[in-house]
């Protein structure tokens, strides 16, 4: 698990730098879907999503902090620290899971299926 959550890190600094970047609002558009595609995708999406929400956060927190407008840094770097701060406990929670799957009990016998 440790090396999807990797690979979501990594992705969410390709995602971050991206949606930082001037691009169109189109593809902008289309790397947050693709970010909810993957937050969904089965098992290892959650995971993943922890990766990303982190890798994103930090590089905006980054970016942010580079940029020479003071206006616009404080609010910003806001919302960048919360989604550190979520990537981070969805980082916590999904690397420290109990994975371990409860055993199943066995149906109950009928005292007619006991001879």
């Amino acid at each position: 698990m440790r090396v999807v959550w990797v690979l979501g890190l990594a992705g969410g600094l390709v995602a971050g730098g991206l949606v930082l970047a001037d691009i169109p609002l189109i593809m902008k558009l289309l790397v947050g879907l693709a970010v909810i595609v993957v937050g969904v995708a089965g098992p290892f999406g959650s995971v993943l999503l922890a990766g990303l929400l982190l890798g994103a956060g930090l590089v905006t927190f980054l970016v942010l902090l580079l940029t020479s407008q003071p206006g616009a840094v404080g609010p910003s770097v806001g919302v960048a620290t919360l989604l550190i701060a979520s990537g981070v406990a969805a980082s916590f929670r999904e690397l420290f899971r109990n994975r371990t799957k409860s055993p199943v009990a066995a149906p109950p016998v009928s005292p007619d299926q006991e001879s």
